[in-house]
């Protein structure tokens, strides 16, 4: 009866490992597979605004322009991250500087005002590195539509087109007198 009792409880572990292994897996495909929906699609509110195009048009246009740059939008994406990290850093600074708590231990705490100034700098920090990405996928999105659709043709053609118009119009005949 113990050996059963043994052999049922190595079993259990055995599937306990089993299924925490599964989940795991599960958790980091879930993860590379939304780091690659982002890639993907970081280019479609974009493409909404800037061409006026509904929700499905913008997502198939965004597929269309991030083919093959995907990694380039990553690092935009992870150096915009970093900035965030370091300059909300540098903000909470003052406050880590007057609490000496740069060696966190049980017996530490901060001051409300500290902690306060903490927040406010994590704020700040989010607030001004945050429209950068903005700005970095709105260039990459202009620079996509320039190699992919000559789109700096298009702009020159339409300037040609005005100008050539303009050129038309024929000039009214001044009198004199």
């Amino acid at each position: 009866m113990a050996l059963l009792a043994k052999s049922a409880g190595v079993g259990i572990g055995a599937l306990s490992v089993l299924v925490v292994l599964i989940g795991l897996v599960g958790i980091l495909g879930s993860v590379v597979w939304f780091i690659y929906a982002i890639c993907r699609y970081a280019l479609a509110v974009t493409a909404s605004t800037l061409e006026k195009l509904p929700a499905r048009a913008a997502l198939i246009r965004t597929k269309f322009l991030t083919y093959g740059r995907k990694w380039s939008i990553l690092g935009i994406f992870i150096l915009t991250w970093l900035l965030s990290v370091v300059l909300t850093y540098v903000l909470q600074l003052p406050a880590l500087l007057a609490n000496s708590a740069f060696v966190m231990s049980a017996r530490t705490h901060l001051s409300i005002a500290a902690t306060i100034w903490i927040y406010i700098a994590g704020f700040l920090g989010e607030t001004l590195a945050g429209p950068i990405i903005t700005i970095a996928l709105v260039l990459v999105y202009y620079d996509q539509r320039v190699r992919k659709e000559a789109f700096d043709l298009q702009l020159m053609m339409e300037a040609v087109g005005e100008q050539a118009q303009m050129q038309a119009i024929p000039a009214t005949p001044s009198t004199l007198g």
